[in-house]
């Protein structure tokens, strides 16, 4: 319950924010931006273990971390034991004026 109020940040407005960054610098000129979808392959101990990296997860109290990383193992598991986690690697690119 702790995390089911974090909501995520729209990824779109994510990756636009370096670019107003860039351009309020006025020190580049157009930024070209390019986006690298990928997938990360992990089992369920991998997985839980990349959990336990998020600031969000490390927030929480152990007692419940842990429960919280115990049952998405076993859901996982029970899914086959491995799980797909899309990423995007943001690539910005501008011309130094």
């Amino acid at each position: 319950p702790e995390l089911a109020d974090n909501k995520p940040e729209d990824l779109e407005a994510v990756i636009q924010r370096p670019v107003d960054e860039i351009d309020a610098s006025e020190l580049f000129g157009e930024v070209a931006v390019r986006r690298y979808p990928w997938l990360l392959s992990c089992t369920a101990e991998r997985y839980a273990k990349l959990l336990q990296t998020y600031s969000d997860h490390l927030a929480l109290r152990p007692d419940v971390r842990e429960r919280l990383v115990r049952r998405i193992e076993e859901l996982i598991g029970s899914l086959g034991g491995t799980i797909d986690r899309p990423y995007v690697t943001v690539l910005y690119v501008a011309q130094r004026r």
